[in-house]
């Protein structure tokens, strides 16, 4: 499989892109570590790219160890004029990226492709992306990783799904470009005061779905069952249980049948 070529990848995004320091690195511990590391230096719209992570992070802290070859990771740096206390829409707008970017090259596939609240991105309910975002100073790293060829070891294989057992696109390169340019129109349209909700919810497919929340990676019992019925201003998940209505800004969803 080829990895990213980078003067096709700043062609493809256009001389005018946010994405104007792009890098690209066959193997690497973690791309946002990296960034984090070096985050005062790099200018925003910064972009890291690998083919293979050693130590890659996911959301609860969970190691995301993939096979040299199979996957994509990338972080990219941002820095937010909007306060940092409404930052939290960023993670959901990667997951959106994605989403639309994935969409994009699937052509007349893209029903199969769905999100899932806060990002999780889907191909016939499996996910095919990881995506975890920190804060380093001033600056928010964003970073995912799309199983390309395959997943990490240790996801179980009825929870991932890849794009090439999908039988979707995987040329590495046409696939950064779309979801940069995806994440660059959303990243701009929210910097500009736009309310990124509606966007939002016409694509998330968790709304209107019996859902179970996990509250915790390390305690399979704390859970809440109910139905999604809404997605707050601030990004956080609203549930109908039969205690009432219940608001999670974090949790596993797991879309029930």
């Amino acid at each position: 499989m080829q990895p990213v070529d980078t003067e096709k990848l700043r062609e493809l995004l256009g001389e005018s892109s946010f994405w104007a320091n792009i890098e690209v690195r066959p193997s690497v511990t973690s791309t946002n570590a990296i960034f984090a590391e070096n985050a005062a230096q790099l200018p925003t719209g910064s972009v890291l790219i690998a083919d293979h992570q050693t130590v890659g992070r996911g959301r609860f802290d969970r190691s995301w160890v993939d096979t040299p070859g199979r996957g994509l990771a990338t972080s990219a740096l941002l820095r937010p004029s909007r306060p940092m206390s409404e930052w939290g829409w960023l993670p959901l707008l990667v997951g959106l990226a994605v989403d639309l970017g994935t969409c994009k090259l699937a052509g007349d596939q893209r029903s199969r492709i769905s999100l899932k609240w806060p990002n999780d991105v889907l191909i016939d309910g499996r996910k095919i992306c990881g995506i975890l975002c920190q804060v380093s100073g001033d600056a928010l790293i964003c970073g995912w990783g799309i199983n390309v060829l395959g997943w990490p070891e240790n996801v179980p294989a009825e929870r991932a799904n890849c794009l090439a057992d999908a039988g979707l696109p995987t040329d590495r390169t046409a696939i950064s470009a779309a979801v940069l340019m995806a994440l660059e129109d959303l990243y701009l349209a929210w910097e500009n005061g736009e309310d990124m909700r509606e966007r939002y919810l016409r694509i998330c497919d968790t709304l209107g779905r019996k859902v179970k929340v996990l509250l915790d990676a390390e305690r399979p019992g704390a859970f809440t069952l109910g139905k999604a019925v809404d997605v707050t201003i601030e990004g956080n998940l609203v549930v109908e249980t039969d205690a009432g209505l219940e608001t999670f800004s974090a949790g596993d969803v797991i879309h029930l049948r």
